[in-house]
């Protein structure tokens, strides 16, 4: 995701953005963060599908953080149109804004309440006739720390649990970048890693008020620390080094009111990152992207100063590159179509078929943990123990130990099983399935002590969301405990 970034921040810093140019496409992208409004609010209201039911505004992503930080970092250039002295163009600014902001407070996201009030009070600031507005903030800067110390309270206490499962992740995620603070743990290292880390977290913190609202997490929930943990602080200088390079390039520009869209707009990303992974949504990449194309061309850097045969030289090797990225692109995305075939295939060939997209797909967890599922179900427990093995290097999650524990019970090595299903009990504390197993097991190998113990810890365990499965492991172990009752009554 970053190589693409950086690729086409190299490529577009070779055009230029006249004052036209950018008046079109503060238009488009405007246009296109009013449409994206409209679909939230149809699901809102009901008359178009909605993706989660328990989210009614997502447009076309899986969550409302994601539709709100797209309308978010859209909103400023929606804004910068009600400064014109056109009506009409004037009237589309406040129409367009209006739209987004209500979108975004449909949406129920804390952090796109976080990202619209930056972008309203620097669009205050911006304003000429606001010059009274500025001097408030100057004089009385105390009084606005204040209100966004309040604000930062209330949205914490607005959804408490989802706030403290942030700082259970952030933790961990900070523990993980301690033991790999130089070069991190490199690409995907956050995905084989960080569950491990939960649980070991777990281990030492038994009693912890996170357990409850433990689950499988595959991002940081925060860009930075994302970036900090797999490339560590050797990364972290060159990302510093390129993010105060784009600070410069704006503090210098002599055209701020025309840009002052695009800086809103990256910092609307910037607060986002600090709470969610937008870097994951394409749409918000594409956003970033074109912020960072418009400041570089405003960038006197090495690439605007290459001329003559260097520049052809220069082209030349950045569209082979392209055309290599993108050969590499098909073929990966001809691969995920395989891999979608043969998953509800039950020909005979079908395992010949995934080894053979391993070849591509060799270093995605998920394919891997597919993999070993298949196999699995096919009671091919020592294959499918390979295959997850292999996973594990690139994704370990509590579903994965549950897995690995599986196959090791079916082959008759109790205690890797037993391991297993304590590190899966441990990743997620809330999780009855694990200690589930373990009873089973326990009673497999005879251990009384073992078997009471864990029985009564699913008995007294507090349910984080209510489940058929659940109350039937809570029937049986009541009727199991009843049933070691009497059996110490007849001793």
């Amino acid at each position: 995701m970053f190589l693409s970034l950086l690729l086409l921040y190299i490529a577009y810093s070779q055009h230029s953005f006249y004052r036209k140019d950018l008046y079109q496409l503060y238009s488009i992208v405007s246009f296109s963060g009013v449409c994206m409004s409209c679909w939230g609010i149809l699901q809102y209201l009901n008359l178009v599908e909605i993706y989660h039911l328990k989210y009614p505004v997502t447009g076309n992503f899986d969550n409302p953080a994601g539709i709100a930080i797209f309308l978010g970092a859209i909103l400023p250039f929606s804004m910068f149109f009600i400064s014109s002295n056109e009506k009409r163009i004037k009237l589309w600014g406040i129409f367009s804004s209006c739209i987004l902001t209500g979108t975004i407070l449909l949406s129920g996201s804390r952090t796109g309440v976080l990202i619209i009030l930056p972008a309203y009070l620097l669009a205050f600031c911006q304003n000429k006739n606001r010059l009274r507005f500025q001097k408030f903030i100057r004089r009385f800067w105390w009084l606005l720390l204040v209100a966004c110390i309040f604000l930062f309270i209330g949205l914490y206490f607005w959804k408490i649990d989802s706030a403290n499962g942030r700082i259970l992740i952030w933790t961990c995620s900070w523990n993980m970048f301690l033991d790999h603070w130089i070069i991190g743990t490199g690409e995907g290292g956050f995905t084989a890693n960080y569950m491990s880390y939960q649980a070991e977290y777990f281990r030492q913190n038994p009693d912890s008020i996170f357990s409850i609202l433990a689950d499988n997490v595959q991002a940081p929930f925060n860009e930075f620390l994302a970036f900090a943990v797999q490339y560590g602080t050797v990364g972290l200088c060159f990302f510093g080094l390129f993010i105060a390079r784009i600070i410069q390039v704006y503090g210098q520009c002599n055209q701020k009111a025309i840009l002052h869209p695009v800086g809103t707009s990256l910092l609307a990303i910037a607060i986002a990152s600090c709470f969610s992974y937008p870097l994951k949504y394409p749409l918000i990449c594409l956003i970033l992207m074109l912020n960072l194309a418009i400041l570089s061309t405003k960038d006197k850097c090495i690439f605007q100063s290459i001329t003559g045969w260097k520049l052809n030289v220069f082209r030349f090797i950045g569209y082979s590159i392209c055309i290599l990225f993108l050969t590499w692109t098909f073929n990966w995305i001809h691969a995920e179509r395989k891999w979608f075939v043969i998953t509800y295939s039950r020909s005979s060939d079908r395992w010949k078929k995934y080894h053979d997209l391993h070849e591509w797909l060799g270093k995605d967890g998920m394919f891997l943990y597919n993999h070993a599922a298949a196999l699995h179900r096919d009671k091919q427990y020592k294959e499918s123990l390979i295959v997850l093995t292999l996973c594990t290097r690139y994704f370990n999650d509590f579903d994965v130990q549950l897995l690995l524990a599986d196959n090791y019970y079916h082959l008759g090595n109790l205690y890797a099983a037993e391991c297993c299903y304590l590190t899966a009990a441990r990743m997620c504390p809330n999780r009855f399935l694990p200690l589930y197993h373990l009873v089973n097991l326990y009673e497999l190998k005879g251990d009384r002590k073992m078997v009471e113990k864990t029985v009564l810890d699913i008995k007294n365990k507090k349910v984080k969301v209510p489940s058929i499965i659940i109350d039937d492991i809570k029937d049986k172990m009541k009727q199991k405990y009843n049933e070691l009752l009497l059996e110490k009554d007849d001793f």
